[in-house]
């Protein structure tokens, strides 16, 4: 009796034993055998716009900086910085000291010649003057009065075209010399961008290209206008220009500034967002849904655009992408499509 009890107990122990190694198998394989939740998206094809960014001086592409080219006086200044101006307008004038004075003395020459050609003319008409004194008369009245308008418009500032006043560097009634700066005007509807291209680049760069410049917040469109032929010796790379027209409040002139350069169009492109990928050692890897399991592949990508990678050859469409969760799963996960 005492064996057969020995013997009960000692099945028991082992039919225990059976049943915890059964239940950690199980356990085991169930977390083997783990489902990841995942969002999968459709791979379809797209249009996209290839670029290359680069580093641009901005300038207005018409302006100019007025100069003293004699010394005198401010006497009429019409313009503060940022003012609109249109072509003909008189911004300021700066004649020189007792200017007016010269010019009343050569208005009342040329008075006193008109009055005296006036008088030879009606004495000519009743044959008491000869036609070349006549004549005489009429060109030292012609004279002084080209002598007058010169007076008249010296050291007069005139707009030459519409645009704004971008600085003014004299006031009211100061003094000033020769070579002295008096105001700055430009064309604010066209900006012109100068920036070098290396040599690797130049062949994607063409004339009538788009452009885009994003600056403080606003989008700018624009073409590339002049393409160098000839390489700068000095910095070793091609000298290009892109325009840019109806430009409202832009305020970047004379600033360095990233212009985006599109290079190529590309038709029926696959793109894989950035979000949705893995790097590794060997580059970056997307993972796609085959089977109820979690298909990776390294990226052969051609460019990037904008933050997502144009790839070729590799991937086709109507494949389903992992763009979340794609941090929990690896090559052969379980893995269920979540909408």
């Amino acid at each position: 009796m005492k064996n057969n009890a020995w013997f009960l107990s000692l099945l028991a122990i082992c039919i225990g034993l059976v049943s915890c190694g059964s239940n950690a198998t199980e356990n085991s394989t169930k977390k083997v055998e783990e489902i990841i939740s995942v969002r999968g998206k459709k791979i379809v094809p797209v249009d996209v716009e290839l670029s290359k960014t680069y580093f641009a001086k901005a300038n207005y592409h018409k302006s100019m900086t007025y100069v003293a080219e004699l010394a005198g006086q401010v006497l009429k200044l019409n313009v503060k910085t940022g003012q609109r101006i249109n072509k003909g307008d008189v911004l300021l004038t700066y004649p020189p000291i007792n200017h007016e004075l010269e010019i009343e003395q050569a208005r009342l020459t040329y008075k006193e010649l008109k009055d005296t050609y006036e008088r030879q003319e009606k004495l000519f008409k009743i044959g008491s003057v000869a036609r070349v004194e006549l004549k005489r008369s009429k060109t030292q009245m012609d004279v002084q009065k080209k002598a007058l308008e010169r007076l008249e418009k010296q050291n007069v500032i005139i707009a030459p075209f519409s645009g704004v006043v971008t600085d003014v560097f004299v006031h009211l009634n100061e003094e000033v010399e020769a070579e002295d700066k008096i105001c700055s005007i430009a064309n604010t509807k066209e900006l012109k961008l100068a920036f070098y291209v290396p040599v690797k680049d130049i062949d994607l760069i063409q004339v009538d290209n788009k452009v885009k410049l994003n600056y403080k917040g606003k989008s700018f469109n624009g073409k590339i206008s002049e393409k160098a032929m000839q390489m700068d010796p000095v910095k070793k790379q091609y000298h290009v220009e892109a325009k840019f027209s109806d430009l409202q409040n832009f305020t970047g002139s004379g600033a360095t500034m990233e212009v985006e350069v599109i290079t190529e169009n590309v038709q029926n492109a696959i793109v894989i967002p950035r979000a949705a990928t893995k790097k590794k050692k060997d580059g970056y890897y997307a993972y796609f849904v085959k089977n109820n399991k979690s298909i990776g592949r390294r990226l052969n990508s051609k460019q990037l655009v904008g933050m997502d990678f144009l790839v070729e050859g590799q991937i086709k469409v109507g494949e389903i992408l992992i763009v979340e969760g794609v941090d929990k799963v690896s090559e052969g996960t379980k893995v269920k499509l979540i909408n």
